[in-house]
């Protein structure tokens, strides 16, 4: 069973993030600029590591080409490309531990700038 974020997670995640407590829908509080509190949030924060970690239960019996569609639809909300399927299929091959495997590219794509620009 996949255990979502706590919500005061999630809170504390988004400030650190910029963004401002949720008593106003004007995003014109939010700061832009990186932080060094945000790249440890990426590394190794609650809300990534509980993604991380649940990512085999999610993703461990799917076949490679079916985890790599729904891995990438799930983080980044389209289709991987033939290259994309080709890379983690390479990937999970070499490895052999696959949950281990399964964990290292959810936290992958968590950290790509196409995620951090979606979400």
């Amino acid at each position: 069973m996949v255990v979502p974020p706590r919500l005061a997670d999630l809170d504390e995640s988004d400030a650190r993030f910029g963004q401002p407590p949720r008593e106003s829908p004007c995003a014109c509080e939010r700061s832009d600029e990186p932080t060094v509190d945000q790249a440890l949030q990426m590394l190794n924060g609650p809300v990534v590591a509980k993604l991380v970690s649940a990512a085999p239960d999610r993703y461990g019996k799917l076949p490679d080409a079916g985890l790599a569609e729904e891995m990438y639809l799930s983080t980044l909300s389209r289709m991987p490309t033939e290259t994309e399927k080709g890379r983690v299929a390479a990937y999970l091959a070499r490895q052999t531990d696959r949950a281990e495997a399964v964990r290292d590219l959810v936290w992958a794509l968590v950290n790509t700038r196409e995620f951090l620009l979606q979400h």
